[in-house]
């Protein structure tokens, strides 16, 4: 087992089910060299490798944690491509631990956040990019705090204009034409800030 090929197949003997047609297939992609030391593979190919044997047995369930991590774009890019068309082979479940905001908003149908070893929510992806938006304004005497779903405001182009963050967008909305107060546009707010609301809201409720 001292060589890529030595431990593969060592490994392969565990699976009855094992595709060797898929390992040389990734081998080729991920520019694996089957012959090559054990001991003088890079962090990279060591990755590349771990997942190229998790994958190789067709699993029902697919454990990832920082599979991405020491991989170059172009290795990357491959990984999330095999790992979507995994998801959308049959019924099949992924469960990734990552820090990579790009690779939950490709991947993720839930989203899990833990701090210091405590799960602080679950939410679905798809909803948070939708309920969560900021929305531009004029200045306005109004105490906008108050609103549902406001999280954070913020004075805009030397105060010609107010940013409000909202975490239900919709009712913040008709609040505001309730009002009378005219929205100058809206954006959607990035996943990575949505995480990070998220996870300041939870800390203080912990604490």
């Amino acid at each position: 087992m001292q060589t890529v090929k030595g431990l593969t197949q060592f490994v392969s003997h565990w699976y009855p089910s094992w595709r060797h047609d898929k390992v040389k297939e990734l081998y080729e992609r991920f520019g694996v060299d089957e012959n090559q030391q054990l001991a003088l593979l890079s962090k990279g190919t060591k990755r590349k490798l771990s997942f190229i044997h998790a994958i190789a047995f067709d699993p029902k369930i697919l454990l990832m944690d920082e599979p991405t991590s020491g991989l170059d774009p172009f290795a990357w890019r491959i990984m999330m491509d095999e790992v979507i068309a995994y998801m959308g082979s049959g019924d099949r479940t992924v469960l990734m631990a990552t820090h990579i905001v790009d690779e939950v908003k490709r991947l993720a149908d839930y989203v899990a956040f833990i701090h210091e070893g405590k799960l602080l929510g679950c939410y679905e992806k798809d909803v948070l990019l939708d309920e969560w938006k900021s929305l531009w304004i004029e200045p306005h005497i109004h105490d906008f705090t108050p609103l549902t779903g406001v999280v954070a405001i913020e004075r805009q182009g030397n105060g010609t204009s107010l940013k409000l963050t909202s975490r239900y967008s919709q009712q913040t909305e008709q609040e505001l034409q309730r009002l009378g107060v005219q929205i100058l546009h809206t954006q959607a707010v990035e996943l990575d800030e949505i995480l990070g609301y998220l996870t300041k809201e939870k800390i203080g409720k912990v604490g």
